[in-house]
């Protein structure tokens, strides 16, 4: 594989002097200064700068190129997995995205509402899961082995050691000097004047010898960094292979990826193009003019929230209607997934309770319960709506309270 020039080697060429103690790496400046270290070399008084340690180094190098290196691990993870399984044939990333994306919204969010189905005040200890849908999405995977399914860029990423403290330098102190490697040692002040490949940091006196060129240890660095990525590769890949394989064994884990919508009750999960939604589907219901004896009726509709998944993490958008629809809280008219007009309904204080927990799950059920209640009970007097609601904007859905009664749908109170 053909890695990206290492973050290491670019310093290393453009500073033409520096040295790496202690695994830290120091830069030499070209000019005398002010400071409080210097370094004595060939007779001539040098400011050293203290730059990164070599983790550090190694971790900003990967972040910079981490689209390549994903494209990378990508590519050697897919190879890993069995070629007979249609679904591991996708992108490995976008795969991992669906299961965590799943995941989320079977196990953490649909025990929600069966636990509190009238009841918008949530609590997110102790919710016991949906087991039909438990057994959809949990199979039995070594705990020792993992925690949890982590791509191998990520992996790679967070390791506690850098290849060139681990594999390549070893603690050895070194100075790089016109790309050309040199391995130090401290000296007695003794014996300092009688060597000639010498050099001196504040009061500490080192001699320094020959060792081997820059490009040499550049390309002994992406050796190790290509077995370390393949490595890791092979890894998640397999662990992917495997948890799968289990799913597929129990509920046909592939075809619950494939679905675009899947509903248990009133709850359930759309995929528009790439785009993931939790909804709650809302009963018919009915509203009353404020200023006028007319009665409105509105049909079903898919109260959503867009989830995004980020490093692991599941990100929120504000609820909106996913199906056509019109609405006084909703901007446009017979539009899909319209943001609704929650007003005050939102409270900051309750998010912020849950994001101390950690509770996503807990907040994608309250925005789901607060988008709901605002088109059920959300146009009222006092407020700013988008739409009045008057036989000029919503004369389609002007209705009589004898219909309303023979259908049964609720009018709720404003």
């Amino acid at each position: 594989m053909k890695l990206p020039k290492s973050s290491f080697s670019s310093i290393a060429e453009e500073a033409k002097l520096c040295l790496i103690l202690n695994n830290r790496l120091y830069t030499v400046e070209v000019r005398e200064e002010k400071g409080n270290n210097f370094f004595y070399f060939a007779n001539k008084k040098y400011l050293l700068q203290e730059s990164e340690s070599l983790k550090s180094i190694e971790r900003i190098y990967l972040k910079n190129n981490e689209i390549e290196f994903k494209s990378i691990i990508n590519n050697i993870s897919k190879k890993s997995l069995k070629e007979d399984n249609n679904l591991l044939k996708k992108d490995i990333f976008e795969l991992q995205k669906k299961y965590e994306l799943l995941d989320f919204i079977v196990n953490k969010v649909f025990p929600l509402y069966s636990k509190n189905k009238n009841n918008i005040k949530l609590k997110s200890k102790n919710q016991k899961p949906n087991q039909k849908l438990e057994e959809i999405l949990k199979p039995k995977i070594d705990k020792h082995r993992t925690e949890n399914l982590k791509d191998g860029f990520e992996c790679l990423l967070n390791r506690d050691y850098s290849i060139l403290e681990k594999n390549i330098i070893k603690n050895i102190n070194l100075l790089i000097f016109n790309r050309n490697i040199y391995i130090t040692k401290k000296i007695p002040e003794k014996i300092y004047k009688t060597i000639r490949n010498r050099f001196r940091i504040n009061n500490i006196n080192y001699s320094y010898k020959f060792t081997g060129y820059l490009k040499d240890l550049e390309k002994e660095y992406l050796k190790n960094l290509s077995d370390e990525i393949t490595k890791f590769s092979n890894h998640s890949g397999n662990l992917l292979n495997e948890k799968i394989n289990l799913l597929n064994k129990k509920n046909n884990f592939s075809e619950i990826v494939k679905k675009q919508i899947y509903q248990e009750g009133r709850i359930g999960f759309i995929k528009k193009g790439q785009d993931h939604y939790i909804f709650l589907e809302q009963e018919p219901f009915a509203l009353k003019s404020i200023d006028q004896s007319d009665y409105y009726v509105f049909e079903k509709c898919k109260v959503g929230v867009k989830l995004k998944l980020n490093n692991h993490k599941i990100e929120l958008e504000s609820p909106v209607v996913i199906n056509k629809y019109s609405h006084p809280l909703l901007s446009g008219f017979d539009m899909p997934e319209q943001y609704i007009c929650t007003g005050n309904g939102i409270s900051s204080n309750v998010i912020n309770d849950f994001n101390e927990k950690k509770d996503y799950a807990g907040i994608a059920y309250y925005l789901l319960k607060v988008g709901g209640f605002a088109l059920r009970n959300g146009y009222c007097p006092g407020m700013n709506p988008h739409h009045h609601l008057n036989r000029n904007t919503f004369c389609n859905n002007l209705t009589t309270l004898q219909e309303i009664n023979k259908r049964g749908v609720v009018v709720e109170k404003q």
